[in-house]
């Protein structure tokens, strides 16, 4: 995940600078850091001051590296976790769910790309179950 992928003042952009700096080793610097996480300087050292003074994170700097020395208050597999991009079959079930819910409810699509993926449905359902592809085709269309 990328710096940016997390709303500002979330904690999570602070997490992906610490797992940035385990992934790169000896070449964490705030220039390679930037680079790998699409953001700038900075914010990078921004995110490493808040990981310094509220989450008492232990990152040293070498030269021009950072180091992690200790996580903190913070659990380092929970933090993984916290970042890690969900899996197909999470977002596979998560979509399912929302066409079950778009079903049940009658409500309309979201978005441009819902609502093709709401008549892409509609048309693998239309023969065994033509009501629900039905509502489907048709909040894809209002």
């Amino acid at each position: 995940m990328k710096y940016k992928d997390f709303p500002k003042h979330d904690l999570r952009r602070c997490f992906t600078v610490l797992i940035a700096i385990e992934r790169l080793g000896e070449r964490a610097t705030a220039h390679y850091l930037s680079l790998e996480l699409e953001c700038t300087r900075a914010e990078v050292i921004r995110a490493i001051e808040v990981a310094r003074t509220q989450l008492q994170a232990q990152v040293v700097k070498i030269g021009s590296s950072y180091r992690i020395d200790g996580w903190g208050v913070l659990d380092r597999r929970a933090v993984m976790a916290s970042v890690k991009p969900p899996s197909a079959r999470e977002l596979e079930d998560a979509r399912l769910a929302s066409l079950v819910d778009a079903i049940s409810t009658g409500r309309p699509p979201s978005s441009n790309s819902e609502a093709d993926l709401f008549r892409l449905t509609a048309q693998l359902l239309k023969t065994r179950f033509p009501v629900q592809a039905m509502t489907l085709d048709t909040a894809a269309r209002d």
